[in-house]
């Protein structure tokens, strides 16, 4: 008669577990995202980046690849900055080329970048 007491709290105990390591990858970066071959899905699956700027993105990119990270400022308007309370986006998700922002954080400079098909 113990044993299915022990049973059913190894697995409620297990099931935790699996929802904190779930909530735990959730909110960790994943992968930075390069700029020239991101979606837009993933462009926009970076704090900052909405809708029009994910899609002046694509046009941009449509357009010409971003050399590097003052072509993409000089052609995305509202891209200049490093993210924060000035409403720009967190450019350290980001590569251009494979390079991360030089403004990046450790943490996003040491993920590989996403190399997804272009729309």
């Amino acid at each position: 008669m113990r044993e299915p007491k022990r049973a059913a709290r190894r697995a409620r105990a297990g099931a935790g577990f699996a929802i904190a390591i779930s909530i735990s990858c959730a909110f960790a970066p994943a992968r930075a995202v390069e700029l020239n071959t991101a979606t837009q899905a993933e462009l926009e699956s970076i704090r900052g980046i909405g809708v029009a700027m994910s899609s002046a993105i694509l046009v941009e990119r449509g357009q010409r690849p971003f050399a590097d990270w003052p072509d993409f400022a000089r052609r995305i308007r509202g891209a200049g900055g490093a993210g924060g309370a000035s409403g720009r986006p967190a450019l350290s998700g980001l590569t251009v080329n494979g390079l991360p922002h030089p403004g990046a954080t450790a943490a996003a400079v040491g993920a590989p970048a996403v190399a997804a098909s272009a729309p």
